[in-house]
């Protein structure tokens, strides 16, 4: 929200400045009309007169005076020009840093994001390794119980074969005493 409210101060001082330059360009052509009309005057005076003896510099003096700010004017309208357009551009550089910015700030969110996501996949990762290796014990604490099942059958077994042979030895001795 911001940066848009920027970008239109932007945009409404660069509306400004161009209206500015047209009314300066407005103000030049009218100075220049003036001096034209005045120059005409003077022509056509110069004309209809008889010619007068070489006027003396006194009175070409406050012409001269009139002339010099003109002149100046003149000479001083490419800078300010120059002026304006260093300002447009500025303006616009800085439309464009702040355009930069917002594309800067929204890779920084995607990279985010993506660091987000791979943090997940380890996890994730870690998760499935850690259920792995819980089975694996898993698995090798049911082989233990069945191989000590296997044992305890076996020394069953043993047992029994020994209790039959000690019985069956016994009762055939007493037999024979018979």
């Amino acid at each position: 929200m911001l940066l848009l409210l920027l970008l239109l101060l932007l945009l409404l001082l660069l509306l400004l400045l161009l209206l500015l330059l047209l009314l300066l360009l407005l103000l030049l052509l009218l100075l220049l009309l003036l001096l034209l009309l005045l120059l005409l005057l003077l022509l056509l005076l110069l004309l209809f007169l008889p010619p007068p003896p070489p006027p003396p510099l006194l009175l070409l003096l406050p012409l001269l005076l009139l002339l010099l700010p003109l002149l100046l004017l003149l000479l001083l309208l490419p800078l300010l020009l120059l002026l304006l357009l260093l300002l447009l551009l500025l303006l616009l550089l800085l439309l464009l840093l702040l355009l930069l910015l917002l594309l800067l700030l929204l890779l920084l969110l995607l990279l985010l994001l993506l660091l987000l996501l791979l943090l997940l996949l380890l996890l994730l990762l870690l998760l499935l390794l850690l259920l792995l290796l819980l089975l694996q014990l898993l698995l090798l604490l049911l082989l233990l119980l069945l191989l000590l099942l296997l044992l305890l059958l076996l020394l069953l077994l043993l047992l029994l074969l020994l209790l039959l042979h000690h019985h069956h030895h016994h009762h055939h001795h007493h037999h024979h005493s018979q």
